[in-house]
């Protein structure tokens, strides 16, 4: 929770914004330079990257932090949040601007295509999703086991969060567009940060408790 708000924060920020670029069009027969479509969705493109590379650092500090926590070890607790900060915001910049071009090359303005929006959330927000639980498990001690198990749950969370908001956002929130890669109003923002990180994390946790990750002990102590 902490986490998502904290990302919501930052995108709300008066933080300045990329500015589109111009290029030369014909309008009315004389040629004018201004932003067309294409420069747009570069300038979109790039503060989505900021946006989510910001969610995906906080989360994977935030589970990090909490996984050494658990463990009882503070050490371990920052070195875990520190590679959660660093592949989160690594991992939601460079999805947004893998999958983003590809969004406003089929975007079509009319046409309210949910399957274009859930696979281009969902890339974006798996990234992030898989570097909270590789910070969780590495917070929690390690081990392949223990990280696999974690970064599935949390990338299962963070598709069924996807999935959610894709279609009550369209059926609840029809003004705020929330097929579009930032949605329009800061609630909506809100409710994709806080149901994205929740997700992740709550997924990370029952797949690791499912595995009985959390048992530490040598099973000559149970």
């Amino acid at each position: 929770m902490v986490a998502g708000i904290l990302s919501w924060l930052v995108g709300e920020a008066p933080i300045p914004k990329f500015r589109p670029g111009v290029e030369r069009v014909n309008v009315f027969g004389g040629d004018q330079m201004q932003p067309t479509d294409r420069t747009l969705g570069i300038a979109a493109t790039k503060d989505a990257a900021v946006i989510f590379a910001a969610m995906g650092g906080l989360l994977g500090m935030a589970l990090g932090v909490v996984g050494g926590l658990a463990q009882g070890d503070p050490r371990q607790s920052l070195r875990a949040s520190l590679v959660g900060l660093a592949t989160g915001s690594l991992g939601g910049a460079a999805s947004s601007l893998a999958i983003l071009p590809l969004y406003y090359r089929n975007w079509d303005p009319v046409a309210d295509d949910l399957r274009l929006a859930v696979a281009t959330h969902g890339v974006i927000w798996s990234a992030v999703a898989a570097a909270g639980g590789l910070a969780l498990g590495m917070g929690l001690g390690g081990g392949r086991g223990r990280i696999l198990s974690a970064v599935a749950g949390a990338v299962i969370g963070a598709i069924i969060a996807t999935v959610a908001f894709e279609l009550l956002g369209g059926l609840l929130l029809p003004s705020a567009n929330t097929a579009a890669p930032i949605s329009r109003t800061p609630n909506s923002r809100l409710v994709a940060r806080l149901a994205v990180c929740i997700a992740a994390a709550l997924g990370a946790a029952i797949s690791l408790g499912k595995g009985d990750h959390f048992r530490t002990e040598p099973a000559t102590q149970r």
